[in-house]
Formats: structure tokens, sequence, C-alpha cells
């Protein structure tokens, strides 16, 4: 859109040019300029653009004829044109001498002045007295004397000689006197130049300067041969031809006038440059180039410019029998035409009368006169445009942007797609099924809008091959539970959307994240992992990036050498394959009860026991044997969970030991080294030296002010809590763990297991899991209820063999749009990764506020090595499945276009919802595995659809394979 300075100074000249229009034209008449009022139609604005074309190519041709060219020579270069084929240039050529005359003396008066003032008494005898106090009062006389100063300047004469012609030629020979070449004007004008202080040539002694050319090729083009006239027309069946402004002949007409526009500057300014080295010297060797004005005081701007983009609204437009067009006739143009002629020959005799020779001076007037025609033809064309945005606007009540699109798009999916296959948002509570949830995960927008997938649950992971998530060279975990598959859909514009990944844990509950990649069909590669626990929030930022669409790969490799191209194949299929994101939540809580050996939901309101066995195994890695119930399965519920209190107290009264036992012997380390220092007689004791209790680290307690209460109580610190309990036997564990006090909480030395491979791992079923004859179910099923499993899509499409091949078979997909990319937009895979810098927010206890930090690479590491060792706990280095868990499989593809929304219906003229709809029902087929008939709600929309796409028709009998 044009700028509001740009606006302001169209609308200026339009009304003036409106009064000429008024006075030109007959009474009667009342054209106006253009605007949504009219009574018009689309095809008015194109008629219009056609108009202002062809006004403007006329009105150059007429200024063209008062540089000299006349019409013989234009009808030779219309036919050199079009039946030679041959192009045409309009050419400045120019060049300049300086030689050295003479060298003179002149003598130059000074404007300062040298004055001497005498005063003298005269007496009656006639002798002079000097001035004294005593003599005031008499009278007295005053004689001034002033002296001139001149000097002598030595002045260098030199002699300068322009030469400049403006011809046009045919072809290749660009010379000034060849056969093909016309010339329009030529001048060879001198003058002397005076120069004083130093023997220095004002320019250079011969110097050539760059032609300046502009072609009128297309401009010949358009004109007709046989009648010499003006013939323009926009095409508008060419797939090209989207709005009045953006087809190939208006495209074509914009870039030559824009080409005329900047000839006609760099001669007019070359020319000026010309006349300021002429008026520099005193004596001309012809009559003065200027008497009175300077060029650059020349504008054109009395000359009447055609170019209007005018609507006339017809009053009897009822009695016609055929509708009549606001446009102006040809009759007008010629009227129009016609008052251009007789503004721009008062000008030029103006011009002649205040300039001698007017040679110069005509020639950048009419210039400054095809500045000001392209400069109309652009700003009425980007009117009409600016046209469509005000009517667009006015329809709507708004502008639309992305977020208004986003939304709509939302709320359209809901009523197009049934509800078996409506796409979902994306936004999980992390729960055993009918329980209270123990958090909640989600992708979000800014503002905090989930992102919406077409989600299919795959079938129960007990019966299939299990997913294998390696956390070391020799160990992989097992994961046996439910698997989803979500395909994203994005749409992009000018900026790209932001999303993040967001999880939070409620108060006394905990889970495990992991967030990576798939690298294999069962294969998941964790790049992160965190543990969530006690309202714990975690934002993390997720990047998109789009890879070429399938048809820009083929148009990049078209060129390549055969192995260059089987390279870049490969690569972009090991890209597609790498691009899979995967999040898994695991509970804790029910994976504690496998690995303890303990009842299905035995830990649910066991909330002190399961935050001392998650610091037990999170803090000091203490091996899962020594806290599991390993008594008879006959004992109850409750028996069975005090067995591992016991454990649990029995562990940490030996690291309370342990504690207490390094605290004393740093007391007396303490003390001893404060006795020494007195023994040295020393007066000043640092403070370093104070005893333990005096700094507030002594029984009981450690760094921070923290204290260990017995007997189940809790033990708080400034790094956690942490509780211990009565009962139980206490195994031979006296040096396995060393607690090492610190001012953040606990450490403790690292113990490693070995653990088995992931295809040697054992395979618990559920009925091989039971206490009390109680069967410890999977219970994570929190989208049971929510999406439901069609058996027949399994058999089309098997996803769940290999879900890295999904992002090639929608790449495969994509590729039968590449023709509709132009103005469609282009659909691209795309990949997701994690950003840098994550926000984490926890409590550092119950009573206190939030606290907010920024996790980065070193944080990062940290996390995941802390998940990555609790998960290696839990599933007893590789050997117990992980039942309890949900991955969610993330396939994304954006549908980017490169301008705004509004820009896109407007200057591309496309309807992006409707491009946006197809791109959905691609997706959410190839996922799903149906046809789109089936995934549409109201089944009389699929003729609407697949007009225009016939491929989303295409047998959806095909095998995977064959699609991939």
């Amino acid at each position: 859109m044009a700028s509001p300075y740009h606006r302001n100074e169209f609308s200026s000249k339009i009304d003036k040019a409106v009064k000429s229009v008024e006075r030109i034209l007959s009474n009667a008449r009342n054209p106006l300029i253009a605007s949504p009022d009219h009574d018009h139609t689309y095809d008015d604005k194109f008629a219009l653009s056609e108009f202002l074309s062809k006004v403007a190519l006329a009105s150059f041709f007429n200024t063209f004829e008062r540089l000299g060219l006349d019409k013989t020579t234009l009808g030779d270069l219309v036919k050199a044109v079009s039946n030679d084929k041959k192009s045409v240039t309009l050419r400045f050529a120019s060049s300049e001498k300086c030689e050295f005359i003479k060298e003179s003396t002149i003598e130059i008066i000074s404007p300062q002045k040298v004055v001497e003032e005498h005063k003298t008494d005269e007496q009656a005898d006639g002798k002079s007295i000097t001035i004294t106090s005593s003599k005031i009062g008499k009278r007295l006389k005053r004689k001034i004397t002033s002296t001139k100063i001149v000097n002598s300047v030595k002045q260098y004469h030199w002699k300068m000689d322009v030469e400049y012609s403006i011809y046009v030629y045919t072809g290749t020979n660009s010379e000034m006197d060849g056969d093909v070449s016309k010339v329009l004007i030529s001048r060879n004008p001198s003058c002397e130049i005076i120069t004083r202080g130093s023997k220095t040539a004002p320019t250079p002694a011969a110097a050539t300067n760059n032609p300046i050319d502009v072609s009128l090729t297309w401009m010949l083009q358009c004109i007709n041969a046989e009648a010499l006239n003006v013939d323009f027309v926009i095409d508008r069946k060419e797939s090209s031809c989207r709005t009045p402004r953006h087809n190939n002949e208006t495209r074509d007409a914009w870039t030559h006038f824009r080409a005329m526009h900047d000839w006609c500057t760099l001669v007019n300014y070359h020319l000026i440059r010309m006349e300021k080295h002429a008026a520099s010297g005193n004596d001309l060797l012809e009559q003065p180039i200027v008497k009175s004005i300077g060029l650059s005081a020349i504008n054109g701007n009395e000359i009447f410019v055609p170019v209007l983009p005018l609507f006339e609204s017809i009053q009897d437009a009822s009695t016609s029998p055929t509708p009549t067009s606001p446009v102006l006739t040809a009759g007008d143009m010629d009227v129009f035409l016609a008052e251009q002629c007789r503004t721009m020959s008062e000008q030029i005799e103006i011009i002649s009368s205040q300039f001698s020779p007017p040679s110069e001076a005509m020639i950048v007037l009419l210039n400054a006169h095809m500045k000001s025609i392209s400069d109309l033809w652009n700003n009425g064309i980007l009117h009409i445009e600016n046209m469509l945005y005000k009517q667009l606007f006015n329809a709507i009540g708004k502008s639309v942007d992305s977020k208004d699109l986003s939304e709509f798009v939302r709320s359209h999916n809901q009523r197009l797609f049934s509800d078996t296959y409506a796409p979902e948002p994306f936004c999980y509570a992390i729960r055993r099924y009918g329980q209270y949830p123990d958090g909640i995960i989600s992708i979000e927008d800014e503002a905090n809008e989930n992102a919406l997938t077409f989600t299919r649950k795959l079938e129960n992971r007990e019966t299939q091959d299990p997913m294998y998530i390696p956390i070391n060279s020799a160990t992989s975990v097992e994961l046996r539970g439910d698997m989803y598959l979500h395909a994203w859909m994005l749409q992009k514009f000018e900026n790209k959307p932001s999303f993040s990944l967001s999880s939070r844990a409620r108060q006394f509950s905990s889970f495990l994240l992991i967030i990576g990649k798939l690298s294999g069909p069962n294969t998941f590669e964790p790049q992160h992992g965190i543990i969530l626990q006690n309202k714990d929030e975690i934002i993390i930022p997720l990047l998109l990036d789009e890879m070429p669409s399938p048809q820009e790969f083929k148009d990049a490799i078209a060129s390549l050498s055969p192995e260059q191209q089987q390279f870049a194949r490969s690569f972009r299929n090991m890209k597609l394959s790498s691009s899979v994101f995967g999040v898994c939540v695991i509970q804790l809580k029910p994976q504690l009860e496998i690995l303890l050996g303990l009842p299905d939901k035995s830990l649910t309101k066991e909330i002190r026991l399961t935050q001392d066995l998650l610091s037990l195994f999170i803090d000091y890695q203490i091996p899962s044997d020594l806290l599991s119930f390993d008594g008879p399965d006959e004992l109850d519920f409750s028996e069975k969970v005090g067995v591992v209190k016991g454990y649990a107290k029995d562990i940490n009264d030996m690291i309370k030991g342990t504690k207490d036992e390094e605290l004393a012997n740093a007391k007396l380390k303490a003390e001893m080294d404060y006795a020494g220092t007195l023994a040295f007689g020393s007066q000043d004791v640092d403070s370093s030296f104070m005893s333990i209790e005096d700094q507030g680290v002594g029984d009981g307690g450690f760094r921070g002010g923290g204290t260990i209460d017995h007997d189940y109580q809790t033990v708080s610190s400034a790094g956690g809590t942490m509780s211990c309990s009565g009962g139980g036997k206490m195994f031979g564990y006296a040096a396995a763990c060393r607690a090492i006090p610190s001012g953040g909480g606990m450490g403790g030395a690292a113990l490693s297991f070995s653990g088995a491979s992931k295809r040697g791992a054992s395979n618990l079923s559920p009925s091989s899991m039971k206490y009390n004859n109680v069967p410890v179910l999977s219970t994570f099923n929190n989208l049971e209820e929510k999406l439901p499993v069609v058996s027949n899509m399994m058999d089309k499409l098997k996803l769940d063999n290999d879900l890295t091949m999904v992002p090639k078979q929608l790449d495969t997909q994509f590729e039968k749009f590449g023709n509709d990319e132009k103005y469609g937009g282009a659909l691209r895979s795309t990949v997701i990764k994690t950003g840098e810098c994550w926000r984490k927010k926890s409590k550092p206890n119950i009573i206190s506020k939030p606290e907010s930090t920024l996790l980065r690479s070193k944080e990062h590491k940290e996390e995941k090595d802390k998940a990555i060792d609790l998960l290696d706990a839990l599933s007893r280095s590789g050997s117990l499945p992980i039942r309890c868990a949900e991955l969610h499989v993330i396939v994304a593809s954006t549908h980017c276009f490169d301008k705004s929304v509004i820009n896109t219906v407007v200057q591309d003229n496309i309807n992006p919802i409707e491009k946006i709809e197809r791109s959905s029902l691609l997706v959410a087929s190839v996922i799903h595995g149906v046809n789109v008939g089936e995934l549409l709600q109201d089944k009389t929309q699929l003729s609407r659809i697949t007009e225009g796409s016939s491929y989303l028709l295409a047998d959806d009998d095909m095998s995977y394979d064959e699609r991939c």
C-alpha cells in the first residue's frame, strides 16, 4: 500500500486535475476519482487499469514527439519491433572537455578601508594647537583620511566544451550515426570558466560520461503498427492474472514506466550539473544560457497530466439496454490528450522566452512531465488496489490478521469434520483412569490457545512391538504405555507462529517428562528430560523449521548430476524420518508400586512415603532392591505399605547417622582449629573458626538451618524436605551411601547398575503382576474415552509399524499440489525442535510463592541426568517395563503464504481459507487412513471441496508401501 505522504500528494494532484476536467468536458459531465461508493463491478477495475495504461502510453509518445520523435520515425521503430523482432533503446550520451586558455592578473579592491581621523583647534592667528581638556568649548576642526586596499589576483581561464545527444537505436548498433539510429536532439555548447588560487582544472581534461539508456521495446509493442494508436489489454484468462495490479501486462508497464522515470531523473541531473559549471564562469563565449532562473526551478506542474483514475456515475443506467461501465470512454481520452498537448506547447513557449537557447530547458521540462506521468500512473494503479482494501475492510469491519484467521480455522474445522476425526486441542491431563489428575501437558501459542492436532490413538502396545528408550549404551527401557499420533497442521503468513510446550504438576503429585524424537521404528531417542512435582511448571519454547516443499526441492536439484541428486534425496529422506517429535509422560506413583511390589493404587494416599521414596531415588540413588517389598503375598494392603515404610525409615536413619557423624567430625575439626589459633596468641579470630553451633550447623541440623526429626517427622533444609518412619527391617548397608551437606540440599555418590539390552529385557504381562490377587493394570488411559479405535484404519495404513515414515508419506501427498504453490501457498513438512531458554516455576515449600528461573544448556543437562537416573531406577536398569506412560508422537506441517492474510486475499486474489481447508483434509486423510468423504460432517460438501482438488479423491485402497 502507498505511504500516507504519497497518498496525500496524489490526492492533491488529482483534486487539481479534476478541476481541469470539469473545464475540459461538458458541464453535464461529472467524473470523480474512483471510489467504492461508485456503482461498479470487479471487471470495471480491470477496465480502469487498462484506461490508465493507455492514457499513460499515449502521453509518453506525445512527449517524445516534442523531443523530435516524429510519426514517420515512430512507425519505423514499431515495425522494427513487431516485424524484425529488434529492441529499441533511447540513449542520452554526453562528453566534456576542459582546455586551458590563458592566465591573467586583475586588481581587486578590498571591501575593507583604513580610516585615519585628526582633530585640531584653529586660533585667530591661524595657528593650530593640540586639544586639551582646558580647551573644551572652543571651535574644533576634524579631518578624516581613508585609504583603500587593492590586491593583485591571478586568474586562470578555461574553455569547457560539452557535447550531448538524445537518440534512439535498434538492435545492438548503438552508434549515434548508424543506419538504424535516429538523432532527436544534439547540442555542443561551450563556455569559459575562470578559476583563482591554483592552476587546477575545474573538470577533467576530457571525459566521456557513461550513456544513460532506457528500453522502449515494450512501449512500442503496445502500438498498433497500422494505425499507430495505443493497444493495451490485460489478459484475464491467464492464471498469472490475479488483480488489476497483479498481472503480467501491468507488471511490465510498472517496470518500464519506472525505468522511464529513472532515465528522466538522471538526464535532468546531468543537465543541471552542466548548468552549474557554466554559471561559474565570468565571460561566456556564447550568450548566457540562463537569464533569470535555473534549470532546477523547472518542474512541469502546469502541464496537464491525463492519467486520472476517474469513474463517472451514470444517471440513466436504468434506461440503457446493457449495463454501462463507469470508466471514461475513448473519446474522453482523446480530449484529455489534446489538453495535454495544448498545455505542453504553452509551457515550451514560456520556457523559450526565459532561456536562450531553450534546448536544455525544454529537455528538463519534458523529462519532468514524463516523471509526472509515471508517478500518476503508479499511484493510480495503487489507488485501484487500495479500493479493494477499503471494500474488504468495510465488508468485514476490521483488517484481518493471522490471529483472526487462526480463530476462524478453529471454528471452521469443528463444523467441517465429523466428531470422530475433528482436530482436538493438544491439552491432556496426566492421571490414572477415573482419578484426579497429577498434572497437565499442552502446546500453547502466545495467546494461551492450544494447538489443534488430528489425533489418532494407536493399538494397545501390550500386543504390539514395544517402544524402547535408550538411556545409555548398555541399557534401553521398554515402554508399554499408550501411544498417540498427532498431525499438527499450521498456517504461516508473513511471520512465523510462536508456540511452547507447557507442563504443570499439581501439589503432592509428580511425573517424569521426556522430550525427544523417533530415531527408528521402535526407538524413542531422549533429548531432554525433567522431573516435575509439587506444582512445578515448565514452559519450553518450540522452534518450527519448515523444510522446502517437494516442488521447491525438485526445482532445486533439477540441474544437479544424478549422484548429487541421489545424495540430496537421501539426505532429505533422513531429515524427514528424523522430524518425528515425541513427548513421553511417565507417572511415578504407579511405576513405584510396580517397582516396589505394592498393590495397585497403594501409594495414592501415601503422600509422605511417596516423597521419601522419590528423594531416596533422585537425591541418593538408592537401589530399588533395598526398598522393595519382599514378604509373602498373603499380607494385606496396609502391611505391605508398612514394610516399605520401614525400609525407607531405616535408610533415612542410616543417612541421618552418617550425616550426624560427619557433622560431629566437622565440629571437632573447627574447635581444634580454633584452639590452635588461640595457642599461637592470635587476637583476631576469623569467623570461619567459629563453632559449628554458632554457624547454625550442629546436632540435628546442617548448613542453612535445617533440622532432622525422627519417627517419620519432616526433614527440612535449604534444599528440600525428607521424611522418616519407625519400624521395619534394616539391612547391613552401613557404607553404601555418604551424605554430604551443602548449602542447597543433599547429594550422594551415584550407584551404577548394568542393565539388560532392549531385546533381552523381561516382558512382564499384567497377569504375572499380582499382589493379594490384585492385578497391576496399565491405568494411564485418560484419552481412551476421547478417541475411538477404528480397526479398519489400521488395516489400510499400518502406521504403528514405523511412524518415522509418516512425514515421507505426507511429503509425497504434498507434491501433488506443487503447481498451486505460486499463489496458493507452499505446503511444507516442519521439523519441531526445543528452544534454548526454558522457564521453570517452582515452590520451595508449600506456603511460599512460586519462583521463576531460566534453564539453559547447562541446566538442561542437569535436569536430563536426574530424569534418566530416575528412569533407570524405576525400570531396574531396563529389566522392568514402563507401563504407566503415554507417548505423544507429533508430525508437523505448515501451509506457508509469503504475504500477510489481507495481502494474500487482495494482491493474490486467493482465499486462504480454501487452501488451508484442503491441506487439513489431506493431512487428516493420511493420518486416519480414510478417504476425504468419511472425514466430513456434511457429505454434501465433498463436491465443493474436490472441485479444484481432484487429488483429494485418490484411491485410498493403495497400500502403505505404494504411498511411500
